[in-house]
């Protein structure tokens, strides 16, 4: 049974992912901006495929630190240091809570509140 159901959606997968893939793209168009507008706290690579991108602190603070403070704020980032880098953070750009799209809107802030607190506690 297993099987034949994931034949039935290897054959209709641009069905099944076309909200992933709309979700994602959005996600990154926003996630574009907000770095853009932030340029002098954050920096990123735009990722080439897949749904996680990963940011850098310009001035090169703790990673963990900034993920700490986004997530009061309801954000989840992954720190850097799961990857052996401190100044660094990864981030998904899919679904956020409660099928919520975008993820600064799923936080309840806005992208310069997000970005000024956070930053704020980058030590």
């Amino acid at each position: 049974m297993g099987e034949f159901l994931g034949e039935i959606a290897i054959r209709h997968h641009h069905h099944v992912l076309a909200q992933t893939r709309e979700v994602t793209y959005a996600n990154l168009a926003l996630l574009e901006s907000v770095i853009a507008e932030h340029a002098d706290v954050l920096d990123w690579v735009r990722p080439r495929g897949g749904m996680t991108g990963f940011a850098r602190l310009v001035a090169g603070g703790n990673a963990r630190l900034f993920c700490q403070g986004a997530l009061e704020r309801g954000l989840l980032l992954a720190p850097g240091d799961c990857w052996a880098s401190r100044t660094i953070f990864g981030l998904g750009l899919e679904l956020g809570a409660n099928g919520i799209p975008v993820p600064w809107v799923a936080s309840g802030s806005s992208s310069e509140e997000w970005c000024r607190a956070g930053h704020a506690s980058v030590a």
